[in-house]
């Protein structure tokens, strides 16, 4: 490829399966023991009602055929009397979720339904919260929804860790760099505290990520197959999650400059958005089987189609705000302004692309309503593109040796990792956020949005909770994290007093795997010529 520039192939790049392995082991065995094991939004438990009607092949027992509408199941939360929505031509997909969402939650549900691992959970003392019916609620919890919650977001997570360590190693940066920076990724930003959810972000990012592990392998290698698979895997990414759309258009666009550049691989462009238009396709014709009424823009982008929020209010707060900013949620995003200015000379044009992905992504998100993605952790939205915000940071971690330079990048990864903690270690929506009742009910953050005086804020969400620190959910967080401390972690709570010998034991395994393959790796380079 002529545009983009293939990556430095000066080093010769050793094996990297063994280093793959470990820090997938690594940072699934601390996900998987930092789990809460329950779903925390409606979001969540939507797409786990459809993935088990899918795994059992069983629609909801209250669905009735031609007048069940979206969200009958609920019927608290949406009355059938004033249920509007769309009626349903089919039990087993009536939901709004996402298809590819639901189908790569299938095979965790299907494991725990068909073979009955988890049979029950009801191993929460109701003394153990200020509000006895937390317990009583995760006590009560479908046995092969608590499964799924323990195993899903852990293992897709630390996939995507794994993915971000095989893109360094593509990018040529050297083992203990990839790993160092994999490490950063792992537990400094949101990939940690998503990896507790089964939010469309958790398989999303790891979609977008391996697609562009593909792509980049392409530009490198120039193999067809790589690009086709790029092409496929962001399709199902569509399907999860459509802003994936975003990321495939910013490819697509690269590849059409650089098929007029070089001429005669405009066949690249077929190969590469076939599989995306086929999925567009999919949804359009899944709409059409799903609902009475068709909704096309729903099937090209999960979003309003307004776009009510100033684009400076949006990005501002995106970025900023203490509330939801990336960078006060996730602080090692303030060392992009130099590591991208490294990565830029060692890899002018992934940078470009880079900032393209970045931009396209605040660009389409500030400008929507609910930009801050309700009561998520930091910016739930701004998730998927974490990844190309610290692969340049490996750059400069090879650069720059000082000190200066070090300090800021071991603080902002300290503290990136106590944030991430103090939300994990306790639920965050329940206790802090508050459960959503009516006037004089409501309490948490969410009072704040519900006045005496009869003020409702949208959804609840008080812009003192977005724009201030007295306010904000990581104060708060942090505040209950020290004075009055719940934990919410599943195997903390079955395994008690082992939790911690077990957690030692599983991992000093990986540990001990990766210690001796950097002295081998440091071995092999002191020999070289």
């Amino acid at each position: 490829m002529l545009f983009l520039v293939p990556v430095s192939n000066v080093r010769v790049i050793p094996k990297n399966k063994h280093f793959f392995i470990i820090i997938i082991s690594i940072t699934f065995i601390i996900f998987i023991f930092t789990s809460d094991g329950h779903r925390s939004t409606i979001d969540e438990d939507i797409t786990s009602q459809e993935a088990l009607h899918l795994a059992t092949l069983e629609p909801h027992p209250n669905y009735v055929q031609g007048v069940s509408r979206v969200f009958f199941e609920y019927p608290v939360m949406f009355p059938p009397e004033t249920n509007t929505r769309e009626i349903c031509k089919s039990g087993l997909i009536c939901s709004y979720s996402n298809i590819g969402h639901s189908v790569t939650e299938v095979p965790f549900i299907a494991i725990n339904h068909y073979l009955n691992i988890l049979t029950a959970v009801d191993i929460w003392e109701l003394y153990e919260y200020d509000d006895p019916n937390y317990a009583y609620w995760k006590n009560t919890l479908n046995p092969d929804f608590v499964f799924l919650e323990i195993f899903y977001g852990p293992l897709l997570s630390a996939l995507t860790v794994g993915v971000f360590f095989l893109c360094c190693r593509t990018f040529n940066f050297t083992v203990k760099t990839s790993i160092i920076t994999s490490f950063i990724f792992a537990f400094s930003t949101l990939i940690w505290s998503y990896s507790q959810t089964s939010f469309n972000t958790v398989p999303v990012t790891l979609f977008i990520l391996l697609g562009f592990l593909f792509f980049l392998k392409y530009t490198k290698e120039h193999k067809k197959l790589f690009l086709i698979l790029c092409g496929f895997i962001l399709a199902f990414g569509y399907l999860s999650r459509p802003d994936t759309a975003i990321f495939a258009i910013v490819l697509f666009s690269y590849l059409v400059i650089d098929s007029v550049k070089s001429r005669g691989k405009f066949l690249q462009l077929f190969y590469f958005s076939v599989p995306l238009a086929l999925s567009f396709a999919f949804s359009v014709i899944l709409a059409e089987l799903r609902f009475t009424q068709t909704q096309l823009a729903a099937a090209v982008f999960a979003a309003p189609v307004d776009y009510p929020t100033p684009f400076y209010v949006g990005i501002a707060g995106l970025l900023f705000s203490p509330g939801v900013g990336l960078f006060i949620f996730v602080p090692i995003s303030f060392m992009a302004f130099l590591s991208f200015l490294d990565f830029f000379k060692r890899e002018k044009s992934y940078c470009i692309l880079f900032i393209v992905i970045i931009s396209s992504f605040l660009a389409y998100y500030s400008t929507l309503e609910f930009w801050h993605g309700l009561t998520s952790w930091g910016p739930r939205y701004l998730v998927p593109i974490i990844p190309f915000l610290l692969l340049p940071l490996a750059a400069s971690i090879e650069k720059r040796k000082n000190k200066s330079f070090l300090f800021p990048v071991l603080v902002f990864s300290v503290v990136g990792f106590f944030f991430n903690f103090v939300n994990i270690i306790q639920n965050v929506p329940w206790f802090i956020w508050g459960e959503m009742g009516d006037v004089g009910v409501a309490h948490g953050l969410y009072a704040l949005g519900r006045t005496d005086s009869g003020l409702v804020w949208p959804i609840w969400i008080n812009p003192l909770v977005l724009y201030t620190f007295e306010f904000s959910q990581l104060t708060h967080a942090i505040i209950w994290s020290i004075v009055k401390l719940q934990p919410d972690i599943f195997l903390l709570e079955l395994l008690e007093s082992w939790y911690s010998i077990i957690l030692i034991s599983l991992l000093s395994v990986p540990v001990f795997l990766l210690v001796r393959q950097l002295k081998k790796v440091s071995q092999a380079l002191k020999t070289e010529p």
